[in-house]
């Protein structure tokens, strides 16, 4: 009984010392300052980093301080530093709280570092548990990362919550292709695939301050920026990725895709309601080839017609054959120009790998050569299953 009693005593004072001492750990909340978005860009001293962050205000700070208005809910600071970790820490400096990641929605890379190389850049946010996988990453176009996250948004109280919102929001059109920490950490290790990742530009017609002047302010994000290896390389247009996103992404495009009617000049509104993708790997004659097959159903959103009647079988025929046309040639069009960069955005190298190995290994090296003259055929299928709730167009009723 004795011996009972000592081990409930032990196990009594275990659990005490736990509810005691608490997480080792923990960090008490009003010390931290919570970071939203984060900025990287080559700063004006040489070999430095500028490090940027779009801090979430603490609540009891949001009550006071503007009159004639609700007062910002974000505060946006920069540091520099020889690495992202000494400015990160530098930013204490500032900031007065320890940043913390864990919140973050998305990561900005400004053009002129992504140009130069980002992979030693982004070391630390792979390496740090604290950071989100999931946060998007994003390409500042013409512009600096901190200017792009020092912007405000119409709706949004912080402009790394827009970015992230446009960016789901945008998807579902097709016409931008985004990747997270983690997706695009992967293509850039790859030997056989690059990547893409959504472009953030800001343009004229965004909320405007009583004391500014008009200033480009508005976040405006589609198309792709293509990288090589870890270096930007250019850019693909909205129609462009749209065609990357046929093969990649197909069950992403359900945005509208605009069509000629036959004999007029007016348009008509086809929405994709399901896509799917093929890729085969062949090898002819020592050379690879790849083969790819499209599927893709439709129905009418919109008919801007007069005269063209949707409802005979031999009219849809004609729109499904152009509905393949505009698909085929948004494909052809990607290809083109990630075949001028030399960048493998499709990753057509895996696919090739996975098919025929030990002819592929012989080639990786080269693989960028290979690929800008590589031979793709396309074949689509498109049909447009339902015309909506009405058959005729409303233009062509008396």
């Amino acid at each position: 009984m004795t011996k009972l009693k000592q081990i409930l005593t032990i196990l009594l004072i275990c659990c005490l010392a736990t509810i005691v001492s608490g997480c080792w750990s923990s960090r008490e909340f009003d010390s931290l300052a919570l970071v939203k978005g984060i900025g990287v860009d080559l700063a004006k001293e040489e070999d430095r980093v500028k490090f940027t962050v779009q801090l979430s205000k603490p609540q009891e700070q949001q009550g006071g301080g503007q009159s004639g208005g609700a007062a910002q809910q974000f505060w946006t600071t920069s540091s520099t530093g020889y690495s992202i970790f000494e400015a990160n820490r530098n930013l204490v400096k500032t900031v007065g709280r320890q940043p913390f990641y864990s919140h973050s929605e998305v990561v900005i890379i400004g053009e002129e570092l992504a140009r130069q190389g980002i992979k030693p850049y982004i070391d630390l946010f792979n390496r740090d548990p604290e950071l989100r996988r999931r946060a998007y990453i994003a390409i500042a176009r013409g512009e600096e990362a901190e200017k792009i996250l020092q912007s405000s948004h119409g709706i949004e109280p912080l402009s790394a919550i827009a970015v992230k919102q446009i960016i789901n929001g945008q998807s579902i059109t097709g016409t931008i292709f985004a990747s997270d920490l983690r997706e695009f950490t992967i293509s850039m290790l790859s030997d056989t695939k690059d990547t893409v990742t959504a472009p953030i530009q800001l343009k004229e017609g965004g909320p405007k301050e009583e004391s500014k002047e008009e200033e480009k302010n508005l976040l405006y994000i589609n198309g792709g920026a293509v990288f090589r290896d870890d270096k930007l390389v250019g850019w693909l247009t909205r129609k462009e990725t749209r065609g990357l996103n046929w093969v990649l992404k197909p069950n992403e495009v359900t945005g509208g895709i605009l069509i000629k009617a036959p004999d007029e000049e007016e348009k008509i509104t086809i929405e994709t309601v399901h896509a799917k993708s093929q890729v085969e790997a062949q090898l002819e004659d020592n050379h690879f080839k790849i083969k790819l097959k499209i599927d893709a159903e439709g129905s009418i959103a919109e008919d801007l017609s007069r005269n063209y009647n949707i409802t005979r079988e031999a009219n849809i025929s004609q729109l499904n054959k152009r509905f393949a046309q505009v698909i085929n040639n948004e494909i052809i069009n990607a290809l083109k120009k990630s075949q001028k960069y030399k960048a493998d955005i499709f990753g057509f190298g895996e696919k090739i790998n996975e098919e025929y190995p030990q002819e592929f290994k012989k080639r990786v090296d080269n693989w960028d050569k290979i690929y800008a003259k590589l031979p793709v055929k396309i074949e689509v299928t498109a049909n447009i299953r339902r015309p909506g709730l009405i058959e005729e167009g409303i233009g062509t009723y008396k």
